[in-house]
């Protein structure tokens, strides 16, 4: 049996295996590029990788929230985001957090990293289905 017999599940398993599916700020950059690096091997492990990419999400500023969540969407991709941790250093707008609750539907956990004294009105989290919290 060759390796490109093996079934799609499997090879799955082993590409989800080999980063850390949870988020840490000390790995989540080896994790991306490795990702990035297995979605460079073949079509297939592409198919797997690359929204694999979008299971754990680091956003430095809220206007990434958007252009990711534009990205995954367009993709069809909008259940695999999982986890989010955001690092609230840019210009805060609820209508972000709307969008991450309204088009994150496999959001699992969210993280919010803000300044001391940053006002942040948590209403939009309130959208995000009561199964995932």
């Amino acid at each position: 049996m060759s390796f490109s017999s093996l079934p799609t599940e499997l090879v799955r398993q082993i590409i989800e295996s080999s980063v850390p599916s949870n988020f840490d700020m000390f790995t989540y950059e080896d994790r991306q590029t490795a990702l990035r690096n297995l979605a460079l091997v073949s079509l297939r492990f592409a198919r797997i990788a690359q929204p694999a990419l979008f299971v754990v999400a680091w956003f430095k500023t809220f206007q990434e929230v958007d252009t990711v969540l534009d990205d995954i969407e367009g993709r069809g991709w909008s259940h695999v985001l999982r986890e989010v941790f955001i690092e609230a250093t840019g210009f805060y707008a609820a209508s972000q957090l709307n969008s991450l609750a309204l088009k994150s539907q496999g959001l699992r956990s969210l993280v919010l990293y803000l300044p001391q004294g940053y006002p942040l009105d948590l209403y939009p989290i309130r959208l995000v289905p009561g199964e995932y919290i």
